[in-house]
Formats: C-alpha cells, sequence, structure tokens
C-alpha cells in the first residue's frame, strides 16, 4: 500500500518500508480510520513525536494537568488577590 500521493514530492525525501504482521496492520488502519488520516500519516505523526520533532499540538488535558486538583487551603481568597495568594499552589493528588 502507498500513501504517497497525498504528500507534496518536496516533503517526502526517504522511503521507509515496514513490515507489520496482520493483526498489527489492521490495528493499525483501524487507528487511522478513527482519526481520519491514512496509516503513512499516523506512522510519521508518531515518528515525529517519539523523535522529538511533534508537529500536533499537546492536547488540553496535558497542557493543563498541572492545574487539576483542589486548592486545599479554604483560606484563600477569591476574586482579584486569588493569584497573588496562590503562586506557590501545587495540585492536591488525593487519590
Amino acid at each position: 500500500m502507498s500513501y504517497t500521493y497525498d504528500m507534496p514530492r518536496s516533503r517526502m525525501e526517504k522511503v521507509l518500508t515496514l513490515r507489520l504482521s496482520a493483526p498489527a496492520a489492521r490495528q493499525l488502519t483501524a487507528h487511522a480510520k478513527s482519526l481520519g488520516k491514512t496509516p503513512s500519516a499516523v506512522v510519521r505523526d508518531l515518528l515525529a513525536r517519539e523523535l522529538g520533532g511533534a508537529t500536533t499540538a499537546t492536547s488540553l488535558v496535558e497542557r493543563t494537568r498541572a492545574f487539576v486538583g483542589a486548592v486545599a487551603d479554604r483560606r484563600a481568597p477569591a476574586g482579584r488577590d486569588a493569584r497573588s495568594a496562590l503562586e506557590n499552589w501545587t495540585p492536591d493528588r488525593r487519590g
């Protein structure tokens, strides 16, 4: 299977052939279909993310993970003064 038709020639400089087991190929195809992408695009995104050149934006969950929790101090002020009072706040990780 080749999916190079959807890529401009200027971006495609090298070709990599992957040999997958039938179950892995089915899983990749199903995952790509759920994302609305081609299997090649999914593999390119995975490689970019793993090798440090991620082209996809981080999810909202990843960007706000540090803010998930609760403020343990009931004396924390609300409104305008909350920012300075909560400057050194860390998430409450009660499970």
